[in-house]
């Protein structure tokens, strides 16, 4: 396996090509919501205007601790559960990466699940067209996809094209999630995931996942669920090497060093000011915010030069946008018809009832100044 050739492709389906032209087999739509980590360890939390004795969030684990991964595994469903109840068993959290900074597995395992469904349902209807109704964030989300001339499938590959095509819309649904939790939409109403929104590691572990796929796809081992969820753990398991996970402890050293700068320890979840420094970099180029030089007291210098053994530099990703001369977005659009209570919002008033991913750089701009008035003129920044 070669995590570096997946990680720094130079296109979205490096890993695919020369495939046999085969479509992806039926996979259902999520369901489940995996719990998103805070940015931080030992986090205390509030319900209402009560704090909860006794209750500690840790987050931080090493890459030992990781369990096996399920497709769809979260702690609770959006709709009923058929069959027997379950227990999830993945025990995501924040893992600190030599070269790729902090990683949200949660995040990652989210969006190799989306984007392994978004390339079936594609994959089914490229030459036909389709539209996609997703879950409801903030309002109902939903991918349009154009019917692909059979010429441009036979030049670009029908695996090549729908793979692509996936992660160019997965991506887009994450970026979407990070605007949608900025402006008040969680999935509890009662809990709100405001202090989660641009947190340092989410875009780029976004990222990580969606280009997971493209190894999976490779090795088509998305034809049942079994094979699906032992390739992702052995790719999962190869990228977090090739990226330099460390240990637990020097995992939690490298939290605490930023205590103070990325995070507050004083505040308590969902405090909208856990998170005083939020990643707003959507690319096409993410560098991932690893802990500055000025950061690493003597300890977790020490700590982190014995675990990166001279693998001190970064691991940017890359957003593709087309695959060859097919520009993806002539041919799918991602858009969200906003629920009343996101249309209320005066910050989304200039943006229409419905917002397509056109509008996501001048959103996201505009969550750069209300970061940096909230929380700082360097608060957009890791250092």
């Amino acid at each position: 396996m070669d995590a570096g050739r997946l990680l720094e492709s130079q296109g979205p389906t490096a890993m695919v090509r020369d495939s046999r032209p085969e479509g992806a087999p039926p996979v259902p739509m999520r369901k489940r919501l995996r719990p998103c980590c805070a940015f931080g360890s030992g986090l205390a939390v509030d319900l209402g205007f009560v704090g909860v004795p006794g209750v500690r969030i840790q987050n931080v684990i090493g890459p030992d601790d990781l369990g096996p991964h399920r497709y769809d595994s979260g702690v609770f469903a959006l709709e009923a559960d058929r069959g027997q109840g379950y227990t999830p068993s993945e025990n995501n959290g924040l893992l600190y990466t030599c070269r790729g900074g902090f990683i949200d597995t949660a995040h990652v395992r989210d969006y190799v699940d989306w984007t392994m469904f978004l390339s079936a349902r594609i994959g089914a209807r490229l030459q036909e067209g389709t539209t996609i109704v997703l879950p409801e964030e903030g309002g109902v989300r939903r991918l349009v996809l154009q019917p692909m001339p059979a010429d441009l499938i036979e030049e670009h590959g029908l695996r090549e094209l729908f793979s692509a095509f996936a992660q160019w819309g997965a991506w887009q649904m994450s970026v979407w999630h990070e605007i949608a939790t900025w402006y008040g939409w969680s999935a509890l109403s009662t809990f709100p995931e405001y202090a989660s929104a641009f947190s340092p590691e989410d875009l780029y572990s976004n990222l990580v996942g969606v280009k997971l796929i493209d190894a999976v796809i490779a090795d088509k081992t998305g034809r049942t669920e079994t094979l699906y969820n032992r390739s992702v753990d052995a790719w999962l398991s190869e990228v977090l090497r090739h990226l330099g996970a460390v240990d637990r402890a020097t995992a939690e050293m490298a939290m605490q060093s930023v205590d103070g700068v990325w995070w507050d320890s004083r505040q308590r979840l969902p405090s909208t000011d856990l998170v005083v420094r939020r990643n707003l970099d959507l690319g096409p180029r993410l560098e991932p915010w690893r802990i500055p030089q000025e950061a690493r007291h003597p300890q977790l210098a020490s700590a982190l030069d014995r675990a990166c053994a001279g693998r001190t530099e970064s691991q940017p990703l890359r957003v593709f946008d087309r695959l060859g001369d097919v520009v993806f977005a002539d041919w799918l659009r991602f858009e969200v018809e906003l629920d009343t209570r996101m249309r209320l919002r005066p910050e989304l008033s200039g943006f229409g009832p419905i917002v397509d991913h056109r509008d996501f750089p001048a959103l996201v701009e505009q969550v750069r100044r209300e970061v940096r008035e909230r929380f700082g003129d360097r608060a957009d920044r890791p250092d």
